[in-house]
Order: structure tokens, then C-alpha cells, then sequence
């Protein structure tokens, strides 16, 4: 399978728009509009990493990684400093369920590791369950159940081969 990964631009804000607002994200992430000003409002910021992940050059996902001290929450105090955590979703639905997710996200997590990343997080919903197997099958195990205002959230980390 080949993936590459490469920075999110200016051009990719409809196509993004566009998969917030599919059925299979509403339920998980936020309000489309938000969520898209959030994107917008970190595109120059050099704390976090944006990026399209593409299939065979066709553009399917999205994945975002930054240093837990950079954006603090309680439950990553005890991670070191070097920790990245990642938020991550597949946009096109006729790529669910195949496998992409989680190769994906263990081929991104493998260059955070070669580039210093001590521990890698990553901190879906609970009640999100596809999304925890396909995290479990990139090598994340769950370390604990958080309530956050988005609601009860399962911190996993990746444990390295």
C-alpha cells in the first residue's frame, strides 16, 4: 500500500469542509464550521503538523500530531515532553473499513518515532469503537478513561514493536 503524507494547504480547506460534514465524522467530531476554523487557525502555527494523508496519490484522510506539553491536558502531565499526540480521521467513507486507518496511522506513528517522539498518544471517544480497534491495530493499547467536556474519552498509547 502506498500512503504518503504532506501538508495540509490552503486548497485542501473545501475537500476538508466536505468531509467534516459526512455522517460518518458529524457523529465524532464537532460542528463542521469549527472544526474547519480550528484547521484554518493552526495552518501557520509550527507546534502542530497538519497533513492530507493520500492513497496512491488520491487524498482519503486527515492526521494532525503535536507535543502533549504543547496543548495540555491533565490526563498527558505524566507523559515526557517529547510525547506527540494525534487526532486522525478517514474523510471518505468508501475507504472505511479496509484496513487504511490503521496503516496508515502506524506508518505516520513509525516516522514520529524515528523524528524523537519518546510516546505516542492518542485520545478517541470511548463510545468511538471503530476508531479503537483500528488504533489497536496500528499498535495503540488503552491506558485510561478520561471524562472531558467532549465526553469520556480512552487515552491509548502506542507501544513500539
Amino acid at each position: 500500500m502506498s500512503y504518503n503524507f504532506r501538508i495540509v494547504e490552503d486548497r485542501d480547506l473545501p475537500m476538508l469542509s466536505e468531509w467534516l460534514r459526512a455522517p460518518h465524522l458529524r457523529e465524532w467530531w464537532g460542528d463542521p464550521d469549527d472544526e474547519l476554523g480550528l484547521i484554518k487557525h493552526d495552518l501557520d502555527d509550527p507546534k502542530i503538523n497538519l497533513m492530507v494523508v493520500e492513497y496512491n496519490s488520491q487524498p482519503f484522510a486527515y492526521i494532525q500530531d503535536y507535543r502533549v506539553v504543547d496543548w495540555p491536558q491533565d490526563y498527558f502531565a505524566s507523559f515526557p515532553e517529547t510525547t506527540r499526540a494525534i487526532d486522525t480521521f478517514v474523510g471518505r467513507a468508501d475507504m472505511l473499513e479496509k484496513g487504511h486507518g490503521r496503516a496508515y496511522l502506524r506508518l505516520h506513528v513509525q516516522n514520529l518515532i524515528k523524528n524523537g517522539a519518546e510516546q505516542i498518544v492518542i485520545d478517541p471517544l470511548y463510545k468511538n469503537k471503530r476508531a479503537i480497534k483500528a488504533y489497536q491495530g496500528a499498535g495503540f493499547h488503552q491506558h485510561s478513561l478520561h471524562d472531558t467536556d467532549e465526553g469520556e474519552i480512552c487515552l491509548m498509547i502506542y507501544l513500539k514493536d
